[in-house]
């Protein structure tokens, strides 16, 4: 599901580990701090509406993910400590690369 907003959302992938990169938009970036604080309100609304209309688990799962950041990140656009032109890097977990699965391989 796409979603648009106020925020790019990237999974980088690299040797087993998953970073979630989140940057604000360059528009989201030039508004005042009341607009961006109404912004990012109505962008979690969009998201728990969304959350609930799927069915799908693993996109429930993403945007609940997302839910969370932006919750969190609201308090902080309010009091105008975030800094906006930064990335929000969020590690994922590890994940099995191809090069470490064959790496690991021992032939008989």
């Amino acid at each position: 599901m796409q979603i648009n907003g106020p925020l790019e959302l990237q999974i980088i992938e690299d040797e087993g580990n998953r970073e979630l990169h989140i940057k604000f938009k360059e528009d989201y970036q030039k508004l005042d701090l009341k607009n961006r604080v109404e912004k990012m309100k109505q962008h979690l609304k969009v998201l728990h509406t969304s959350f609930l209309a799927s069915n799908d688990e693993a996109e429930k799962q993403g945007m609940q993910m997302i839910i969370q950041v932006v919750s969190q990140i609201i308090p902080l656009i309010e009091t105008d400590k975030m800094v906006n032109d930064e990335t929000i890097i969020l590690e994922l977990g590890k994940t099995t690369s191809i090069n470490s699965l064959i790496d690991n391989v021992t032939t008989n």
